[in-house]
C-alpha cells in the first residue's frame, strides 16, 4: 500500500507535470500548456482553501501508518493527481478511443491511491470523494472551453473536421450529385 501512496507524492506529480510541460513544449501547442499549468494552480489553490477553511481532523481512533500533514478534507494529494492525470489526458492525448482510454487509466490510478489512503488511515471516504470531485473538475472546463476540440485538432496528425479541410479555397466535401442535376 505504501507503494501505491506513492501515487500521490510530490515527486511523482513533479514528474508528470514537468514531462507534460516539456511534451507540451516540444510539440508547441501553447495555449494547451498554459491552460494545463493554470488548471494546476488553480485547482491546488481551491483545494488548498477548502481544507484550511473546513479544518477537519484525520479519522479520529485509527492508526494513521501512511504520511500526511495538514487537514484531511478535501484530500490533497487526490486532487493532486486528479487534476495532474486529467490535465495529462486532454492536453496529450487526443480526441477519439486513446482519450477514452486515458479516462479509464485515470480513473484506475485515483482509484488505487484513494484505496491506498483510506487503508493507510489517511483519510475519510469523503475526503478522497471531494479530492476526486475538485481536481477532475477544475481541468475539464477550463479544457472544455479554452481548448476544444473542434478548434485544436490532434497532435496525431487526425484529419481536421470538413470545415478546416479546404482545396483551393473548397471544401472536400460535397452534396450528391443525381441525373436530374448532371444535366
Amino acid at each position: 500500500m505504501q507503494t501505491l501512496h506513492a501515487l500521490g507524492s510530490q515527486w511523482t506529480l513533479r514528474a508528470l507535470t514537468w514531462g507534460t510541460v516539456a511534451a507540451l513544449i516540444v510539440f508547441k501547442r501553447w495555449r494547451h500548456l498554459f491552460v494545463f499549468l493554470g488548471a494546476r494552480v488553480v485547482g491546488h489553490a481551491l483545494a488548498a482553501n477548502a481544507a484550511l477553511l473546513l479544518a477537519r481532523p484525520r479519522p479520529v481512533g485509527i492508526d494513521v501508518i501512511g504520511i500526511w500533514d495538514g487537514f484531511s478534507h478535501p484530500s490533497g494529494a487526490v486532487s493532486a493527481l486528479a487534476t495532474t492525470l486529467v490535465g495529462i489526458t486532454y492536453s496529450d492525448v487526443s480526441a477519439g478511443q486513446a482519450r477514452n482510454r486515458a479516462k479509464w487509466g485515470t480513473g484506475a490510478l485515483l482509484g488505487c491511491l484513494g484505496l491506498a489512503r483510506m487503508y493507510l488511515g489517511v483519510d475519510h471516504p469523503t475526503d478522497i470523494l471531494a479530492g476526486v470531485i475538485g481536481g477532475v473538475t477544475v481541468p475539464l472546463v477550463a479544457f472544455r472551453l479554452i481548448t476544444p476540440n473542434d478548434v485544436f485538432p490532434s497532435i496525431t496528425g487526425a484529419p481536421a473536421p470538413p470545415i478546416l479541410r479546404l482545396t483551393s479555397g473548397e471544401p472536400t466535401r460535397s452534396e450528391p450529385h443525381s441525373r436530374s442535376n448532371s444535366g
